[in-house]
């Protein structure tokens, strides 16, 4: 709607400018209409000049060229929202403890039946890592404002949010191993689902070690 309005108001300024006054070069510029260079053609009448009405109708067309782009500006990016049920905006520290190690629990139970959980299929891994919507919802739902909520008992804040950032990443590309073992049997270079659930459970593993590395720098017993 923004886009529009800002077209309206460009046709409310300049429409009275053009029934009153010749063209601005300075418009004419952004449509990079410029004026014809002198040849023997145009000096011998053969060659048109740019009329009035051209260069009015060029400017015209200007805030239709311009909508698309406007519009996207205005447009709103979609937002990134936790997967699952909805939690606090902001936790106490004491919440993101706990939250923390329930986390952690549910990474530990994946590990120790992640063949009995990869048989339900892709979803059903991705519903224990709390990258879809899952009844109960997964301990993992909202590990990243549990970590934030916990940033300021770290010593070494750069060491305590890259290794955050990888906790995060772990469970964001198990997550993927997990939903590219769904389409594998369709795919015309076959690839056994096993080989992705494999990929998944080392990235699970790696997320359990890089948590209690996380919580040995808070202070978090596990």
């Amino acid at each position: 709607m923004k886009a529009y309005s800002i077209m309206s108001s460009f046709f409310a300024i300049i429409l009275p400018l053009l029934l009153l006054q010749p063209p601005v070069e300075g418009f004419l510029s952004i449509q990079n209409v410029k004026a014809p260079q002198t040849s023997p053609l145009k000096a011998m009448g053969g060659e048109p000049s740019i009329s009035i009405s051209e260069n009015r109708r060029a400017l015209l067309q200007l805030p239709f060229q311009l909508a698309p782009l406007l519009t996207l500006i205005q447009s709103p990016q979609p937002a990134v929202a936790a997967v699952g049920e909805k939690i606090k905006a902001k936790l106490t520290e004491e919440e993101a403890e706990i939250k923390f190690i329930e986390g952690y629990k549910t990474v530990c139970y994946l590990i120790d039946h992640y063949e009995e959980v990869c048989e339900g299929g892709g979803d059903n891994v991705r519903r224990v890592l709390g990258t879809i919507v899952g009844n109960p919802p997964s301990g993992l739902v909202g590990i990243s404002k549990a970590m934030k909520a916990l940033e300021d008992r770290a010593d070494d804040f750069i060491e305590f949010t890259e290794t955050s950032d990888e906790i995060i990443k772990t469970i964001d590309q198990a997550s993927g191993s997990a939903y590219m073992s769904i389409f594998v049997t369709s795919s015309t270079s076959y690839t056994p689902p096993k080989k992705y659930f494999d990929d998944g459970l080392i990235e699970i593993k790696r997320c359990k070690k890089t948590m209690e590395q996380l919580a040995k720098m808070i202070n978090i017993k596990l």
